[in-house]
């Protein structure tokens, strides 16, 4: 059976309620606290009037993870950007996706002002301490909301960017049946399970960083967010951790070797 992104988590749900979903070094979140936070975020986005695209503007933090869900669950697409982004390269993405609402972490929050203001047209999703120099959706305390918005295959689920090595970052739209055709032949390939604990190597602006994220919460296992100094000991971290499947680019294990990690 095709599952979307929503139904992915909601079958990680499912299988393990209880269980973590994302351990960082901020904490360690259930599934369950994911997915209620992100139902009042989502809640709180169609209740401002739903939006089209979303950028989550955040580094690894818990508010970039519920940030991606509560796009999805809002029946938006996610536009996943990095606060290490030029101002410049920001607006242009911005535009592009046709973006009307913002998740930001307070990273993302202090760059706010470097391009928009209160009177842009985007709007930012008031997480905490935003103050009123910007256009914000409040977060409600009890939406009218009880389960993630119906989505087609054909609706968008992402809007990701390349990296701009051949000119400027050029934006690709992803699609709910590309997922989902993606992730049915990973599941016919692997056995990923509850137990499982996935490392989470990537950016989120990245595909790969998607794949980390969605093959553990579609199987109820853990995703284990991998700080820089992962790297000094490599084999500690991944037994201390109890880290299953690791999944990187090549040259963060040669960077792991060189540091003498393995």
């Amino acid at each position: 059976m095709l599952l979307t992104l929503t139904q992915r988590f909601l079958r990680g749900l499912e299988l393990s309620p209880d269980r973590p979903a994302l351990r960082m070094d901020s904490g360690t979140f259930s599934y369950r606290e994911l997915h209620e936070t992100a139902l009042r975020w989502a809640g709180s986005l169609r209740a401002a009037g739903s939006p089209v695209s979303v950028g989550v503007l955040a580094g690894k933090s818990m508010t970039s993870y519920v940030g991606i869900l509560a796009t999805l669950y809002a029946g938006a697409t996610v536009v996943p950007l990095q606060p290490d982004f030029s101002p410049l390269v920001l607006r242009r993405m911005l535009r592009l996706a046709e973006v009307d609402t913002l998740i930001v972490d307070q990273h993302g929050l202090e760059l706010l002002p470097d391009f928009i203001d209160e009177k842009s047209a985007v709007r930012v999703l008031n997480t905490g301490g935003f103050g009123d120099r910007f256009a914000t959706i409040p977060i409600v305390s009890s939406p009218e909301f009880a389960a993630p918005t119906q989505v087609s295959m054909q609706d968008r689920a992402f809007m990701l960017f390349t990296s701009g090595s051949t000119g400027v970052p050029k934006g690709v739209p992803l699609t709910h049946g590309g997922f989902a055709h993606y992730f049915d032949q990973l599941d016919r390939r692997c056995d990923f399970g509850p137990d499982d604990v996935f490392s989470q190597t990537f950016d989120l602006n990245f595909d790969c960083g998607i794949h980390d994220l969605f093959s553990a919460w579609g199987s109820g296992a853990t995703l284990q967010a991998i700080p820089p100094s992962t790297y000094q000991d490599l084999p500690a971290f991944l037994a201390e951790h109890g880290v299953t499947v690791w999944y990187s680019t090549p040259s963060a294990i040669w960077m792991t070797r060189e540091l003498g990690g393995l």
